[in-house]
C-alpha cells in the first residue's frame, strides 16, 4: 500500500510556568505549569479535542520537562492517546541568560537583545546553545518523528522558542518571522506537511553529521 503524500501534525505551544509568567526566559531550567497555565492548557484541550472530531494521535511527544510532559498528558487524557517524551525536543540551552526576566536582558544586553527579537537566528545566548545548533536538533527530532508516524496523525509539545522554530520551517517562512508569532499566533497549529519535506530534511542533516 503506498504511504499518504502528506503527514499530519499538530504543534501545540508548551503552557506556561511561572517564569513564563512572571516575563522570565526559561531554557533548560525544569518548572512545573503554573497555575494559570494549567487552566489555559486544559480549556485549549478541549477546544483540541473537538477540533480534531475523532481523528485518532497516534502519540503525543513531548520534551522531558515538566511543564511539556504535563501539557502533554492533558492532551493524551482527552485524546485517548500515549506520550512520548524525547530529551531531543527539550528546550533551547539559554546559558547565562536563563532566568533573566526580558527587561534585564534589554537593559544588560540592548545591541544583543534588539538581534534576539529582530533576527533571532544570528543570536548566541552566552554558554548556550547556538540558534543553527537548536535548528538541527529540532528539525532531525521532528522530522524522525513525523517520518515514522507513518501517515498517522501526532502532536508535539514544544517549548515557546521552539514551538516558534518548527511553525517556522514547517510553513516555509524565515525566522525572522518567529516572535511576530509567538506574540499574535495561536497557541495550537494544525498542519499537513508533504512527506518529501521531511525526506530532504533528513537527507541533509545526515550530510552535515
Amino acid at each position: 500500500m503506498a504511504k499518504p503524500s502528506e503527514i499530519q501534525v499538530v504543534l501545540v505551544r508548551c503552557g506556561r510556568t511561572d517564569w513564563d509568567d512572571g516575563g522570565r526566559l526559561q531554557g533548560r531550567t525544569d518548572l512545573p505549569l503554573s497555575e494559570a497555565g494549567r487552566q489555559a492548557v486544559e480549556a485549549g484541550v478541549s477546544d483540541l479535542a473537538q477540533e480534531l472530531n475523532g481523528t485518532f494521535l497516534a502519540a503525543v511527544h513531548s520534551g522531558p520537562d515538566e511543564a511539556s510532559v504535563e501539557t502533554a498528558k492533558l492532551i493524551a487524557e482527552q485524546t485517548g492517546t500515549k506520550v512520548k517524551v524525547a530529551r531531543a525536543l527539550q528546550g533551547m540551552d539559554l546559558g547565562v541568560w536563563d532566568g533573566l526576566l526580558e527587561s534585564q536582558l534589554m537593559d544588560r544586553f540592548p545591541t544583543a537583545y534588539k538581534e534576539w527579537r529582530d533576527r533571532p537566528d544570528s543570536v548566541n545566548p552566552p554558554e548556550g546553545e547556538s540558534f543553527d545548533e537548536l535548528s538541527h536538533r529540532l528539525r532531525l527530532a521532528v522530522s524522525k518523528v513525523l517520518e515514522k508516524a507513518n501517515g498517522k496523525p501526532v502532536a508535539l509539545v514544544l517549548r515557546p522558542f521552539s514551538f516558534g522554530l518548527v511553525n517556522c520551517w514547517l510553513r516555509g517562512r524565515p525566522n525572522s518571522e518567529l516572535w511576530a508569532f509567538l506574540d499574535d499566533g495561536p497557541q495550537t497549529v494544525h498542519l499537513r506537511i508533504d512527506r518529501e519535506l521531511i525526506r530532504t530534511t533528513l537527507e541533509e542533516l545526515k550530510a552535515k553529521a
